[in-house]
């Protein structure tokens, strides 16, 4: 479920000019819902394309509302005391994958077919799914070359400047290297922080406060 103008609705009914909350307060215009349909056949051929399973409550304060299953570089926001030590901001993105080896997220051993949504705006952005903060499609080369033929021309068609080499969406969030990706989870995991805590980053870089 996502939040929208008018409460929640369900990610696959989501149509373009849909008014979408936004983690930070406000709303942005949907301009594109792309779907990427999963064999079962894929889903057992290739393990990479099986989501990362978070469970309700596992990222903190109580979110994600539900389970919520992502794409594994599919990247949700983490806010913490933590994240601002290490980057100077508060909230940062993180690839759903690297959080596995926090309590309640796993990589999902279902082998049916699987439908996986993009929700594309003019700007990155980070949603409510689930009441979870987590990234809009990133239209980076590497995820636009990773979309099917049909939904790749959607992009272009919207974004024709994105063709052209070195040209890729701001990220509305710091995107720490994979490394420091690691290095943050496992600071969360030795302090046994949640994910999310976000009046706590607030206070932390207001103060100074560090783990």
């Amino acid at each position: 479920m996502i939040e929208i103008d008018q409460g929640a609705r369900a990610v696959e009914t989501l149509e373009p000019d849909t008014l979408i909350a936004l983690a930070g307060g406000g709303f942005a215009r949907l301009r594109l819902n792309l779907l990427s349909e999963i064999s079962a056949q894929q889903m057992q051929q290739y393990e990479n394309l099986r989501p990362v399973h978070i469970t309700a409550g596992a990222l903190g304060e109580g979110l994600p509302k539900r389970d919520l299953r992502v794409s594994r570089q599919h990247r949700l926001q983490v806010s913490s005391p933590i994240a601002a030590r290490m980057f100077g901001e508060a909230d940062v993105l993180v690839a759903a994958v690297r959080l596995i080896e926090m309590p309640g997220i796993y990589i999902d051993p279902n082998e049916d077919a699987l439908n996986y949504y993009h929700l594309v705006f003019d700007h990155h952005q980070v949603v409510l799914a689930e009441g979870a903060p987590a990234e809009s499609f990133y239209t980076g080369r590497e995820a636009i070359a990773a979309l099917n033929p049909d939904a790749r021309g959607e992009v272009l068609t919207l974004f024709p400047h994105l063709a052209r080499k070195k040209r890729v969406m701001k990220p509305a969030q710091i995107i720490p290297a994979r490394v420091q990706q690691k290095q943050l989870i496992a600071r969360h995991i030795r302090n046994e922080k949640p994910l999310l805590n976000l009046s706590a980053a607030q206070v932390s870089l207001a103060q100074g406060s560090a783990f």
